[in-house]
């Protein structure tokens, strides 16, 4: 004889609202609850078509990134291959002049095992390659970016110069050890105050004949914001344009190339 019990259906209190309901009406709040739910599930059609174009766009965001932070292979296997927060490097192959002779020198090639170095792209590198893109004239000279770039890391290195556990002073200097801290500050800092002094604080000349209803704005570019916008802020011509407001067309653009290259060879000249 089969035995059958009979559950009671006491009232279950709803924390939500803090209101008694009986077990019908649990149940039926299960099954619209359950239905609810499906019906959440059960995305339209154009919104899985969105969530793919999203998903699609995302992906491509990714590759982007990895691409942006992606080393060269000539660089070896022994670098990070991929750094996003490295920013993009160019390869190059680093060299020293070494005696050849008695009165001859040759240049020599220091890679390890053969590879690349690699250096952090800046706005040099930018500004050459739309130029090549043009098929165009480079806008500098190579001997003023390399002054550009040694005004650049002197700055750098006198800016880090007195923090804690920073060792950009510490030379070597031969057989007599290390050079004191002191005296490559202040050999460094000397060589940074000529900098300035070549750059000077006037208006660059050329720029200033440009006249305002053509340049588009009465802001004056100086020699020094001229040259710290772009050595140490990286920003190229026409985002120094910008940046004063001025109207970004070529005739301006020649206009500060020639301004910015004849403060970089009186730089050279320090």
């Amino acid at each position: 004889m089969a035995t059958f019990f009979i559950l009671p259906t006491f009232p279950i209190k709803n924390e939500r609202n803090n209101m008694l309901i009986t077990g019908d009406q649990t149940t039926q709040h299960i099954e619209l609850r359950d239905a609810a739910m499906a019906q959440k599930q059960e995305k339209p059609a154009d919104q899985l078509i969105g969530q793919a174009k999203c998903d699609q766009l995302e992906l491509g965001s990714i590759r982007d990134v990895k691409a942006y932070g992606t080393a060269p292979d000539i660089c070896g296997l022994d670098v990070v291959k991929v750094a996003p927060a490295r920013g993009p490097v160019v390869p190059f192959v680093p060299t020293v002049l070494l005696p050849d002779g008695e009165d001859g020198y040759k240049a020599v090639e220091l890679g390890f095992r053969g590879r690349s170095a690699m250096r952090q792209k800046d706005v040099f590198d930018k500004m050459v390659d739309q130029s090549a893109k043009h098929k165009g004239q480079p806008p500098f000279n190579r001997n003023q970016i390399g002054c550009a770039r040694d005004y650049r890391s002197l700055t750098e290195k006198c800016m880090a110069a007195g923090i804690k556990c920073s060792n950009v002073f510490q030379v070597g200097s031969g057989q007599q050890g290390r050079v004191d801290f002191m005296d490559a500050y202040i050999r460094d800092s000397d060589r940074l105050k000529r900098f300035h002094r070549a750059i000077g604080q006037g208006t660059s000349l050329v720029v200033r004949r440009v006249r305002p209803s053509v340049r588009g704005s009465n802001h004056i570019i100086t020699d020094w914001a001229l040259v710290n916008l772009v050595c140490l802020g990286d920003m190229d011509l026409s985002a120094v344009l910008a940046r004063f407001k001025w109207s970004i067309a070529g005739k301006n653009r020649k206009s500060l190339q020639g301004a910015l290259c004849g403060i970089l060879d009186r730089m050279m000249m320090c």
